[in-house]
Formats: structure tokens, sequence, C-alpha cells
């Protein structure tokens, strides 16, 4: 952007920005309840300023989870009240990613706990990882693998082990490297080897 570029985001509804992101190399602007992409070289118009414009590609569905969005190759995933959802900068489906789980995600999921929910891009394992609350206060992880566009999710482990993370943890499973257990932590999502007490923190995209 220009130095003191001003970019004006209107939706005339009341509502706010809950996230920035980018898809396709455009700037995502994520509100509650619709998501904007930036258009515009940033030339300088006949008006004197930069052509920016602001693009609305969706309305009536939004982010609702400040930490929930995660640019993951060409895609912007976000999370709204209905499930997990992606744009490509230049359209949103008004129907879930998260479909498959849409049951689970609809019962078992505490939409109003979305300020505490964590998301992180796992690079290594192909997946999008989006810690919830459900509605019993326990935590549950949505899992996709973008690789083979399948869905899972791990629900909490007992909260004592002599392999190390106890509490929080979101899932159990045999990986290539023996078991693995993954841990919610304050802003984090970690992921711990069997035998160990240490971590390798995930966060961020």
């Amino acid at each position: 952007f220009l130095f003191g570029a001003d970019i004006d985001v209107r939706t005339n509804d009341n509502d706010e920005i809950t996230g920035l992101n980018t898809a396709n190399g455009r700037l995502i602007i994520l509100t509650n309840d619709s998501v904007h992409a930036l258009a515009g070289s940033g030339a300088i118009a006949a008006t004197g300023a930069p052509d920016y414009q602001v693009e609305a590609i969706a309305v009536g569905v939004g982010n609702i989870a400040a930490m929930g969005h995660q640019t993951i190759g060409q895609f912007c995933y976000f999370t709204g009240k209905e499930g997990v959802y992606r744009t490509n900068g230049g359209a949103v489906d008004l129907v879930p990613m998260s479909r498959p789980v849409e049951r689970l995600w609809r019962d078992r999921v505490a939409v109003g706990t979305a300020d505490l929910w964590r998301s992180v891009h796992d690079r290594k394992d192909s997946r999008y990882i989006l810690s919830v609350v459900l509605h019993n206060g326990d935590r549950a992880a949505f899992v996709y693998d973008y690789v083979h566009q399948a869905w899972s999710v791990w629900g909490r482990l007992p909260t004592t082990s002599n392999d190390g993370p106890p509490l929080d943890a979101l899932g159990l499973y045999e990986g290539f490297d023996g078991w693995q257990v993954w841990g919610a932590r304050v802003g984090s999502v970690e992921r711990m080897g069997a035998g160990t007490t240490d971590g390798e923190t995930l966060t961020g995209s």
C-alpha cells in the first residue's frame, strides 16, 4: 500500500472486521457476516487517490473467530456460524466446506465461544486444524486433510497420561512416527510425540 492510503470498508450493517488474510494474492477482509476482497493496483487515479476498491464477495456468510482463519494455497479458510468456509478471492461457496461433519458442528459446537477458538495450518501433514469449544465445555478439533479432501473430528483425551501431554488434548492418532497427541494450550496448538513432554508448537499460518 502507499503510505497514508485509506481503505474504507463499509457494509452499512454495524458489523466489524474480524480478520484480514489473503487468497490468490488478494487481501481478504472478513467480518462477522460478510467477506470482501481488495481490488486495484495502487496506482494513483485521476482523483489523486490510489485506485483500490473493496468488493463484496459474500454477504450473509462471514468469519466469527478472530483466530480461526488461515491462508492455505490459493484459499483463505475461515469459520462461520454454520461451519468452515473458504474463498479463492473471487467467490465464496455459501455451503460450508465442512458439510460432511455438519451434524457434529450443529449439535456440539458452542458458536458463542468463537473468541476462544484457534486454528493452525499443519504444513507437514497438509491439514487445517480448528480447535473449538463444545457445549459441555470440552474442546474438540475439526481437521481437514486438504490433500485427500477429508474431514475428521478429534475429541478430548483423558486428562492424565504417563506419556506426557495431559490437559486439553485434542486427539490421538497413529502416525508414521508412532502415537501422537495434539494438545491445545492458550493461543497455540501443539503436536507432541509419544513418550515426550515437549511439543512442537504450530501457530499462525
